[in-house]
């Protein structure tokens, strides 16, 4: 069995950076100078973000849910907030801090996966009590509240990838024993 991928390609526009995708008509982007955009008309036309967003404070990641519902991670330049929208995009309802107090992220863009309208999972790097080590959150309330998603504060502290997957796999590659450990139940435990 064949099958084909995207074999036919048009200009949509010449942004700084596509920031988050639902298709090829709804989407956000970086204009340039943190001017974030989305449209639902395939860039036809910009709409400016619903969200006021100012130096230090930047987009890390928007995370689609719908045509009409987005989840975007601000970082402020201390920590990650979870902003929501219902209309597409023109206005945004801050949810929450996503990381636990004491842990600032690192100006990297963190990684998140909703596997449906309440649980989610983000991982990022961060720096606590000296240590830089990655970290894995979870929410089960729709993103207005966050904890580690396992028992151990350190558990990734010699990872230096995790990647999140849709279908609940979730990948951690570690430096100290080199290897790979991988989840298939969203997070809850891992196995070598």
């Amino acid at each position: 069995t064949v099958t084909k991928a995207q074999n036919t390609w048009q200009f949509a526009g010449d942004y700084k950076v596509i920031i988050g995708l639902y298709d090829s008509q709804h989407f956000v982007v970086d204009d340039g100078n943190r001017d974030y955009k989305y449209t639902t008309d395939g860039g036809a036309t910009l709409q400016n973000f619903g969200m006021s967003i100012s130096s230090p404070r930047f987009l890390s990641f928007v995370e689609y849910l719908s045509t009409t519902r987005m989840r975007a991670v601000v970082f402020t330049g201390s920590s990650f907030e979870l902003h929501e929208s219902n209309d597409g995009g023109a206005t945004f309802t801050m949810l929450s801090n996503i990381l636990p107090a004491g842990m600032a992220p690192l100006n990297i863009p963190p990684h998140m996966v909703s596997f449906d309208n309440s649980e989610s999972l983000l991982t990022c790097k961060v720096l606590y009590n000296s240590e830089l080590f990655y970290v894995l959150v979870r929410t089960t309330d729709g993103g207005n509240s966050w904890n580690l998603a396992t028992a151990d504060t350190f558990a990734f502290k010699d990872a230096y990838d995790i990647e999140i997957y849709k279908d609940g796999h979730v990948i951690a590659a570690s430096k100290l024993p080199d290897g790979i450990e991988i989840s298939t139940d969203r997070g809850q435990s891992f196995a070598a």
